[in-house]
């Protein structure tokens, strides 16, 4: 088992790759957003607010945090390529980044 600081290690290095504040942007979008179609806002909608797979506002700071101790490098991903992160395996993977902070 990785200890803490492993971690934040870890994390320190994927926030401090270029794009990283697209994959940080693309997040707050995702996990700080109640989303639903049509026209009324019900329980379903809000239960999804609560699912395992987002993180939560302390968790996206930590990554703000981190990803400011390296400046700011302004490559844009486009939409594209923040689909295919999202449902690769690489280094950006939305998937992997949730995982490695929920454990």
């Amino acid at each position: 088992m990785r200890t803490e600081q492993e971690i934040f290690d870890e994390l320190e290095v994927i926030a401090a790759q270029e794009g990283f504040w697209e994959v940080i942007a693309f997040f707050c979008w995702k996990d700080t957003f109640i989303h639903f179609s049509g026209e009324k806002l019900d329980a379903e909608a809000f239960a999804q607010a609560f699912d395992r797979t987002r993180l939560s506002r302390t968790e996206l700071l930590i990554l703000i945090g981190l990803a400011c101790k390296s400046g700011f490098r302004a490559k844009q991903l486009s939409l594209d390529e923040l689909k295919k992160e999202r449902n690769m395996s690489g280094i950006f993977s939305m998937n992997y980044i949730i995982a490695f902070i929920h454990h």
